[in-house]
């Protein structure tokens, strides 16, 4: 028997599901929609449950009785709720296959109970009252209500729960030998994502074979020499106006095992990179991308980008605890209007929307805080947003070291079932976006499970501390094909897809193999531990299977049952893929025109410095921040927001991994999507010292500084992408070189486009994030951007220069003919150090980096703190440059803090800076207001309260 229980508001002034749809409807300028009702559908099917059993149920689990009414039927498929004059009813619901998280729950909660519930389904129910046109109703339903990837609008007849016939599923053969170049091509389109040469080498290996390749082997061969996986473009030959270049991973690697840190315990070798905490234990840090999926369905891409980096900690050595999560985002423009999107594309607005709530589901249902991140925004990320999440774990030192499978150890499968959820999902990255996207790729798309990520997460903790494996790692991209093929490479593995648990029968027997399910890890279990291995997982009702074992003839063979579909040799899966080649010549650099405007002065400064920190750049992303739980687990002690208000925005975010140590971790992060287009070498040495400033300015020490990288760039079949990342890693390398930070992790991605179908492509700019991690001695010494003290002195470190090209000030107000930010590696890494001594001596009160919007910005949110103000001094600013004063306000040059002083440590610290660009600009004033002079002359005064509301105001506009 179906059940259908309707849980509604009492009071529509709470029904806050209905008002916000409501609101974006008349974002979208239908004004004929007056009023939007939501309710909550839940779908039970049981048999051994009557209607007052079903009532009783639901009264106890799903409603709350004091604001929510509740309404419990036998569902009848053919009696659909019928509108009342002047309404229209929407009923949304998962297509069938997507992961139903809320549903699960359901089932479990009610078979705690003692019923038996076969099946669970959750929907969504709107009635909108007013007189919508049909076209009306496709924009509100298609824009507002579901995404057809993976929802659909409920129809009359339809059957709350789909059944599916058992069958056995099937295996195709591929004739690789005798097909031509054309059908190569054919096959590898939408499916494998290889270029014709790698097609080739495919037909020449099965050639030599004399058979035909079965679809389990090709599907394999695709997935581990996809770009996603073996890093091609990062491994090939580059030529740059002829002359060969060192390979661009070799770079990385040579830089940090050159710098040799024996801080350092484990980089570019596990699924996150490690640095010592102390002398029993170490830190783990990973970021990765999700961009693709996020584009066709922002919040499973960014609920499962967050999923997968956990499991990056959780697969780390013998297993880390994830201890805090990160990321950064970057959108299109949220005002972009309707008419200039491509077909196919989610307004930005949406996409931000619903990231942002796939991020705080994942993060906040695991427990674990979000701390640190930002939002980038450009009209280049239209086609696709970037999605990086990030994962901070702790790993006894005991276990960091990554160990290999032994010969007859079992292939442990745990965590969460199997279904055709994320099929292709590591080839799907290595092509782009079109308008067909959504509907060819929509099954690369995965739904995490957060809840049965954290059972398997406590499972693990219990595995891992009887010490029952020898190795360990998650299931990501490419699903079990990477994490067994990778986990037993060069060894050899055998594996019986018949003994994997699934969601629903499958109807291909590649599916088991490739499918991106969420949740899933391999472990390596000796045979006699596998039986406590199954009672640990039986206690924390975690889903196990033994799958096959690890061997030692080189081979990956593959079985279904008793059916053998897939023999492979492990040297040509790893090795046999052809290195690329790219020949590159750098392009005459274009000049750019002059075109300033007047300066400012009066009340137009006052307007350039709101429309400055209103920038999306430079504005406050407070309201995405305050939607993660970043107290969870009591481990932040520097948040997101500081101060007596909860105002003033961190540089960075601290944790204490560990309760009874003193000893902390600073986490931040250098990004800047703009710099990028116009320069990308001058970029990464920018994003390079923004990570590390932020550190210094919280008081890390730049010489314990550790950073990841990650690159987001178009295609690389486009020369200009192959350029742009040989000069990012150009800059990259001469930052962390000079500053003497090694690159522990990093990951990237490529084929960030969407093709509009009329021959235009819309490219995400160059794009680099440097992440950065720094262990501390002593939490309590951490310094905050938070002002403190009436009277204090107000200094600037380091200097300013007229760069201002691609600056929030430039980009709103459309000026041009400046250059773009390029650090002084040198002086600021003595402005660095000269600024630890100053923190470890006690004379530096707060800190604040200047970066988006130059010195203005930083100034304005240290008086948006609302308990101080300030008294600023620009002519005592040392610059470089034509004396303008919104130029002195709004450069971006690197290198540059902000530090308040307590008056009788002035000259102590005058001191320890002697030499190097410091200088008193101001004090700290009592009044909570912006007060900026140049000499004798007076040039603005702003209140508090006044700078807050334009600095908040374009986010809090859209969470």
């Amino acid at each position: 028997m179906v059940y259908r229980i309707v849980v509604r508001k009492k009071d529509s002034r709470f029904d806050i599901g209905g008002i916000r749809v409501l609101g974006q409807i008349k974002e979208l300028g239908i004004r004929s929609v007056s009023n939007v009702a939501f309710a909550s559908v839940y779908y039970l099917d049981s048999d051994d449950m009557t209607l007052d059993d079903v009532k009783g149920m639901a009264g106890q689990l799903l409603v709350d009785t004091v604001t929510e009414d509740l309404d419990v039927e036998v569902y009848d498929v053919n009696k659909r709720p019928q509108a009342k004059a002047g309404e229209c009813l929407l009923e949304v619901s998962l297509n069938h296959g997507v992961t139903d998280s809320t549903a699960w729950q359901v089932v479990k909660a009610v078979r705690q109970r003692g019923f038996n519930c076969k099946e669970a389904k959750l929907a969504r129910f709107y009635t909108l009252t007013g007189q919508p046109t049909e076209e009306e109703l496709n924009r509100i339903g298609i824009r507002i209500l579901y995404n057809p990837v993976i929802e659909h609008i409920v129809q009359t007849g339809e059957e709350a729960f789909k059944e599916i016939v058992e069958s056995e599923p099937v295996m195709e053969e591929l004739p690789l030998p005798d097909m031509n170049d054309d059908e190569l091509m054919a096959l590898s389109k939408d499916r494998l994502w290889l270029n014709l040469i790698e097609m080739r080498k495919l037909k020449e290996y099965y050639t030599n074979l004399g058979r035909a390749a079965t679809d389990v082997e090709i599907e394999t061969l695709a997935q581990t020499w996809s770009e996603h996986c073996s890093h091609k473009v990062f491994r090939a030959n580059i030529f740059v106006d002829g002359e060969l270049q060192k390979p661009l991973i070799k770079r990385l690697k040579d830089l940090t095992y050159g710098l040799n840190k024996d801080w350092c315990w484990s980089v570019f070798v596990d699924d996150s990179g490690v640095i010592e905490f102390d002398s029993d234990w170490g830190v783990c840090f990973k970021v990765e991308t999700h961009n693709k999926p996020s584009g066709i369905e922002p919040f499973g891409g960014a609920h499962t980008g967050i999923g997968g980096v956990i499991r990056d900690i959780m697969g780390t050595g013998l297993g880390a605890k994830p201890i805090a999560n990160t990321n950064v985002l970057c959108f299109a423009p949220p005002d972009t209007p309707w008419e200039k999107l491509p077909p196919g594309l989610l307004h930005p607005k949406r996409v931000m929307r619903q990231v942002v709530a796939g991020i705080e589901d994942y993060g906040n249902k695991m427990g674990i805080p979000t701390i640190n991140g930002s939002i980038c925004f450009s009209e280049r990320f239209t086609g696709l947003p970037l999605v990086y999440a990030g994962c901070v774990g702790i790993i006894e030192k005991s276990i960091v070291e990554k160990q290999p499978p032994q010969p007859g150890d079992r292939i442990i499968l745990m965590g969460g079932l199997t279904g055709r959820d994320g099929i292709h999902g590591a080839t799907f990255s290595s092509g782009e976006l079109t308008k067909k996207s959504e509907s060819v790729s929509a099954q690369s798309v995965q739904i995490g499970h957060p809840l049965v990520e954290k059972m398997v997460l406590d499972a693990l903790a219990d595995i891992r501390d009887e010490r029952l494996f020898h190795a360990i790692t998650d299931c990501g991209g490419g699903g079990l094909s990477s994490a067994i093929g990778e986990m037993g490479n060069p060894g050899g593995a055998f594996v019986d897809l018949s003994c994997i648990p699934k969601k629903y029968p499958l109807p291909f027997i590649s599916d088991f193999w490739i499918s991106e399910s969420q949740e899933r890890m391999i472990i390596a279990v000796p045979p006699e531990n596998v039986k406590r291995v199954f009672e640990l997982c039986k206690r924390h009702d975690v889903e196990v299977a033994d799958i096959g074992e690890f061997t030692d003839n080189g081979r990956l063979v593959i079985n279904f049952g008793e059916k053998q579909v897939a023999d492979m040799d492990m040297d040509f899966l790893h090795n046999g893929c052809p290195k690329r080649e790219f020949k590159l010549t750098n392009p005459p650099k274009p000049k750019v025109e002059e075109k300033f405007i007047e300066p400012p002065t009066g009340q137009k400064l006052v307007e350039m410095i709101h429309l400055t920190n209103s920038e999306l750049n430079a504005c406050s992303k407070e309201n995405v921040a305050r939607v993660y739980d970043h107290e969870v687990q009591a481990r932040t002690v520097v948040k997101p927001f500081m101060g007596k208000l909860q105002r003033n925005p961190s540089d960075g975010a601290a944790l204490k991994p560990i309760y009874d140590s003193p000893k902390g971790v600073i986490v931040a992060n250098g990004i800047n999507v703009r710099y990028g287009i116009e320069d990308p070498r001058k970029m990464a040495r920018s994003v390079v010292d923004e990570a590390v400033r932020q550190i210094v300015a919280m008081g890390g020490s730049p010489e314990k500084i550790a950073i990841l990288d990650n690159f987001s760039m178009p295609s690389p079949e486009i020369d200009k992408t192959v350029l742009d990342l040989h000069y990012a890693i150009v800059g990259l390398c001469e930052a962390a070189q000079y500053y003497q930070t090694p690159i522990i992790s990093g990951k990237d991605s490529f084929y960030n486009q969407y093709n509009t179908g009329d021959g235009t492509l819309i490219c995400v700019p160059p794009t680099l994030l440097v992440s950065s991690i720094c262990v501390v001695d002593d939490v309590a010494e951490l310094v905050t951007s938070c002002l403190s003290k009436t009277g204090s002195r107000v200094y600037l470190l380091g200097k300013t220069k007229e760069e201002l090209e691609m600056s929030s000030y430039f980009v709103q107000t459309k000026q041009s003919g400046s250059a773009i930010p390029d650090p002084d590696l040198e002086l600021n890494l003595k402005i660095y150090k000269a600024m630890h001594t100053a923190i470890n001596q006690g004379l530096v009160l707060s800190a604040h980096d200047c970066s988006d919007g130059g010195l203005g910005t930083a100034l304005s949110e240290l008086v948006i703190g609302g308990e101080f103000g300030l008294e600023i001094d620009l002519a005592k600013v040392p610059y470089d440059g034509r004396t303008r004063n919104d130029f002195i306000l709004f450069s971006e040059s690197n290198g540059r803090i902000v530090v308040e002083v307590e008056e009788k440590d002035a000259a102590n610290f005058e001191g320890i800076f002697k030499g190097l660009p410091c200088a008193q600009i101001g004090v700290v004033t009592a009044e909570n207001r912006l007060k900026l002079t140049n000499g004798t002359e007076n040039l603005v005064s702003i209140p508090g309260d006044e700078l807050y509301a334009a600095w908040s105001g374009p986010i809090s506009s859209i969470i």
